[in-house]
């Protein structure tokens, strides 16, 4: 499980616009936008955290894992 505020967080680390990441993956803007707003129809699969993981130069560990504080911000 990844929250959509993390790929959009480390997105935006990187300089990195919604489109210029689609591009990178392969896939339209409107994709990106959808899963950062958490309102991607399908669950997020392992290839596509593996792409964007990949596209932003990240482990990919870094958008399934949290920490404490990311678990009392987000998952509550």
């Amino acid at each position: 499980m990844t929250h959509p505020a993390k790929i959009a967080y480390f997105r935006s680390l990187r300089g990195i616009t919604q489109e210029e990441l689609a591009s990178r993956i392969s896939v339209n803007k409107s994709v990106i936008s959808r899963i950062e707003r958490g309102q991607y129809n399908e669950n997020v699969g392992i290839i596509m955290l593996w792409s964007i993981a990949n596209a932003l130069k990240i482990d990919m560990s870094m958008l399934v894992t949290f920490t404490e504080f990311e678990k009392d911000m987000w998952l509550k």
